[in-house]
């Protein structure tokens, strides 16, 4: 537990890092520029389409694009592990989209297709009870849950799966939707 309230710790500054060198290194790669490009559309998109804040964005870019580091802000408050599951998936896939289809990175990647292995993608959600999701967040193909609890310092671990449980049951979610 302690682990990944670190590992989390990490992350964040590591999201601001990369923001301030964003701002501070204005002879990035044209390969940056075009990722920082497509990341801001996707959050304009990821805004009106799941009411969400784009909140950070960056990565591992030295001579090839290695893992991408998304955050965003949701306004959905007391949020389930079930809703906090399906926006994370349906984020991380439209995101991976847009990444692999997009033609001048395409080149800069590590490996193409690109997938949920390189994006470091989380979702804060407010919450009023310690049994509501505060942050979701995939590292390295697993996906973490973890919620704030009263009178403790830092969040902890609700629950954990792989991305790929994750999305498999999304995909059954929508599957009885439409079956019923």
């Amino acid at each position: 537990m302690k682990t990944f309230i670190i590992i989390a710790g990490v992350f964040c500054a590591l999201i601001a890092y990369l923001a301030i060198q964003d701002k501070v290194n204005s002879n990035a790669p044209v390969y940056e520029k075009d990722l920082n490009k497509m990341t801001k559309q996707f959050l304009v998109q990821a805004k009106k389409k799941y009411d969400v804040v784009g909140a950070s964005f960056g990565g591992t870019l030295q001579d090839k694009i290695r893992v991408i580091l998304v955050g965003v802000e949701s306004k959905k408050t007391d949020c389930t592990v079930d809703e906090a599951r399906e926006l994370l998936v349906n984020c991380v896939e439209e995101y991976l989209t847009e990444v692999n289809k997009n033609e001048k990175l395409r080149p800069h990647l590590c490996h193409y297709p690109f997938t949920n292995n390189e994006i470091r993608f989380r979702v804060g959600f407010s919450a009023r009870n310690d049994d509501a999701v505060h942050l979701v967040s995939i590292i390295k193909g697993h996906v973490y849950y973890s919620s704030a609890k009263e009178g403790q310092v830092g969040l902890v671990r609700k629950y954990d799966e792989t991305y790929e449980e994750a999305k498999e049951k999304v995909m059954a979610g929508r599957s009885a939707a439409v079956g019923s």
